[in-house]
């Protein structure tokens, strides 16, 4: 008896494969589901134009690809996002101008896809 595991990094439908001296074990090759794993910051991405460009009073849009740690893209499920906006500067520029700021906004509206 071997006790054997492996660590799959992509999700999707993969095919196991068992050999015993150069011959498939009985049931091999088999097909497994592999789920992507937990939600990871650090390889979850955010992208638009909200993040770079928004104006004062209207909505900034973007979006966010939650990943696991092997780069998996996950579904909305369960996902929790925290959202953070900075005022980092307050320029004096006339009503209705266009800041280049992605900190820039009053509000937050999340929608999932």
């Amino acid at each position: 008896k071997y006790e054997i595991s492996v660590i799959p990094v992509l999700s999707g439908e993969i095919q196991l494969g068992i050999m015993l001296n150069g011959v498939d074990i009985l049931g091999s090759p088999m097909s497994v589901s592999v789920h992507p794993g937990d939600f990871f910051a650090e390889t979850s991405v955010a992208t638009g134009v909200g993040l770079k460009k928004s104006q004062a009073g209207k909505r900034a849009s973007f979006n966010i690809v939650p990943k696991d740690a092997g780069g998996n893209k996950k579904g909305q499920e369960d996902a929790l996002f925290n959202v953070t906006l900075i005022l980092t500067e307050r320029a004096h520029v006339p009503v209705g101008m266009e800041i280049y700021d992605a900190n820039m906004t009053d509000e937050v509206a999340v929608t999932g896809t």
